[in-house]
């Protein structure tokens, strides 16, 4: 993904543009680390109500960093039709405030 940001950062010259797709991919990365994290310990104990908040706060954060990223690579300018067209895409599959399950998240951390 960060690979990803770089090369559609690398379609512009202005610098603020490019810092502001580069800063949105990291917090994307940030955001899932997270979101994987709370998903290992609600895998360690489903029944927990507190586990199971953070895990969907940190699934929130995570849509959230996505569409700031979206914005910033379809502000870029070259090559931002593309990236209109791949983020609506992403936002389609996106399925805002639906429950995560914690087997999605044990194949997830038997993956990573």
């Amino acid at each position: 993904m960060f690979g990803a940001a770089k090369a559609v950062a690398s379609t512009t010259d202005s610098r603020p543009a490019q810092t502001k797709i580069l800063t949105a991919a990291k917090g994307v990365a940030s955001e899932t680390e997270r979101l994987i994290n709370a998903g290992r310990a609600v895998s360690v104990n489903p029944a927990d109500e507190s586990l199971n908040s953070n895990m969907h706060a940190a699934d929130n954060a995570v849509q959230a960093a996505i569409a700031v990223l979206l914005a910033a690579a379809g502000n870029a300018g070259a090559g931002s039709e593309e990236c209109d067209a791949a983020g609506e895409q992403i936002r389609k599959g996106m399925k805002v405030g639906s429950p995560l399950t914690p087997s999605f998240f044990l194949l997830l951390w038997k993956i990573a």
